[in-house]
């Protein structure tokens, strides 16, 4: 397979079309064009461990990236991994070394980013070769914050409600109090239903959190 340079984008080929498993009406061809960053793959790059963005208030918050994302920034540097999980988050990818699978994270990635995901690379986070992509709204919505873009112009890229994307850029502490409390509102709201209906209710249980954030 031939590769035919993009001037407008270093980490595409011009025509999808000729690109095994890419083809011109595909969703990775329309996302990867929605995309609004060319960056192509840097060996050199720092791979972070933290995110930084300044949320609605414009205050400067800090958090660990964390696991998923972390694997992916160490392969492939923050902004390809924000670009992978962009096109290809909530699917699944084949990354084995067949021309199919190749060609298409060759197309979104670059030939050198395709490389290095493949192979033994996501051995870390899946253990076959498929790798079903997690969605990680949060990360993208704080990365593209965190380069300067609006919420109005995160909402049109990333496809997600105001009031969704406020409650990602808070920081984590906010948004974890955020959250139970709107799971303390709805269990009060059902427990009363239940009194109402003559159920017995026990009384709630505070669950502790496991793993990262979404």
């Amino acid at each position: 397979m031939t590769k035919v340079p993009n001037a407008d984008n270093p980490g595409m080929s011009r025509e999808p079309s000729n690109i095994p498993g890419i083809g011109r009406s595909g969703s990775a061809w329309d996302l990867a064009k929605a995309w609004p960053y060319n960056d192509a793959f840097d060996p050199d790059e720092e791979r972070p461990t933290t995110i930084t963005w300044k949320d609605g208030k414009g205050r400067l918050n800090a958090a660990p990236i964390g696991y998923p994302v972390q694997a992916l920034v160490n392969q492939l540097g923050i902004h390809l991994a924000a670009k992978f999980l962009f096109v290809f988050g909530g699917s699944e990818v084949y990354v084995g070394r067949t021309a199919k699978a190749l060609g298409r994270l060759a197309y979104v990635l670059g030939y050198d980013g395709a490389a290095a995901i493949t192979g033994e690379a996501l051995a870390s986070i899946t253990r076959g070769p498929v790798y079903r992509v997690p969605l990680c709204h949060c990360f993208l919505a704080r990365y593209l914050r965190g380069r300067g873009e609006s919420n109005n112009r995160i909402t049109s890229i990333l496809k997600v409600s105001p009031p969704s994307l406020a409650l990602w850029l808070r920081p984590d502490t906010e948004r974890r109090a955020s959250i139970e409390e709107a799971n303390e509102k709805r269990m009060s709201y059902y427990s009363a239903e239940a009194r109402r209906l003559g159920l017995s209710v026990l009384p709630p249980q505070k669950l502790k959190p496991t793993g990262a954030p979404k």
